[in-house]
């Protein structure tokens, strides 16, 4: 229904004949049976990884402190007293850091493995 209007807005601006089929084509189809997807145990597999990794790194990401950045940052309002490189024992924001670094590039990796494996016919 929705494409028989676009073809006949098209057809009047145009001002081309609209094709046979679709204004033959007046009574509506019935609508098609859903796709049944049947995954095998290693999709399953990696589709709860796939979970596991999104819900780790929204945890992360949702429990790293806000930088002071933006306008204030750029003028220096929220500036911290200088760190040394060299301090020892890494924070738990600095771990937090690389955590979500390595989360991020396995949220990557997987989304494109999921969408590979998804289009693979079965």
């Amino acid at each position: 229904m929705f494409l028989d209007l676009c073809l006949s807005i098209w057809s009047f601006l145009g001002q081309t004949p609209l094709p046979a089929a679709t204004a033959a084509a007046t009574a509506p189809e019935a609508p098609a049976a859903p796709a049944v997807f049947k995954l095998g145990i290693g999709q399953h597999i990696l589709m709860a990884v796939y979970l596991m990794v999104c819900l780790s790194l929204i945890a992360v990401v949702m429990q790293q402190e806000q930088k002071s950045g933006g306008l204030q940052g750029m003028l220096g309002a929220g500036a911290a007293p200088m760190e040394h490189k060299y301090q020892g024992k890494k924070s738990f924001e600095e771990n937090l850091r690389i955590i979500s670094n390595y989360l991020a590039v396995a949220f990557i990796g997987l989304s494109i493995a999921v969408s590979y494996v998804m289009q693979m016919p079965h």
